[in-house]
């Protein structure tokens, strides 16, 4: 499954998945394990309860987080998958680390996975946003560089670009998906008052 739009998508165990834009996935539910690879893009996950008590894994390619009854995102970059959990907890497991290279995230933490290891994670590439705020139809950052902004939201508006002059201005605020034409005429009025 492929998308260009947010989808929510029911689970056979109860839960939901939220699929962010430009996000594929491929959903297997009929082995020993309940299994979601995600392909490409991003997704939040409400798990729900299997009544044959198998493990739950989002897979991407650089390892896999299970979920510990929780609700958490993924988000697979260029350079790793980033993983934050809203609630319960979640197991990283690194494809090529040995076990002790994984971690385990509680609510409110976040890390960046790659096939060797993980990292806690802060802020992504000077990033400083909500990164779950999409779920909810808003993009929602604080001092984050205008072509940073403009390169997120293109994920719901299509292509954006910006004068390098003005590249690097900061951006703060909540932004609403469903009107990205709004956004982009609010920042043009932040930036020629």
């Amino acid at each position: 499954m492929c998308i260009r739009d947010r989808r929510r998508v029911a689970l056979p165990d109860g839960g939901t998945l939220v699929l962010n834009t430009e996000t594929a996935v491929d959903i297997d539910y009929g082995g020993p394990v309940r299994r979601i690879r995600l392909l490409a893009g991003e997704v939040y996950v409400i798990s729900g309860h299997d009544p044959l008590s198998r493990p739950l894994f989002v897979e991407t390619r650089d390892g896999r987080a299970q979920a510990l009854g929780t609700r958490y995102r993924v988000r697979q970059w260029d350079d790793g998958s980033e993983v934050a959990v809203d609630e319960g907890a979640v197991a990283l497991l690194p494809r090529d680390a040995a076990g002790e290279a994984g971690a385990t995230l509680r609510a409110g933490e976040s890390a960046r996975m790659t096939p060797q290891g993980v990292r806690a994670l802060v802020a992504v590439d000077g990033r400083v946003m909500d990164g779950g705020a999409w779920v909810e139809g808003a993009l929602s950052v604080r001092d984050m560089p205008l072509d940073a902004f403009l390169q997120e939201l293109s994920r719901y508006h299509g292509a954006i670009e910006c004068d390098p002059a003005v590249a690097r201005l900061p951006v703060s605020g909540v932004f609403q998906l469903d009107d990205t034409r709004k956004v982009l005429a609010l920042c043009c009025l932040l930036y020629t008052s």
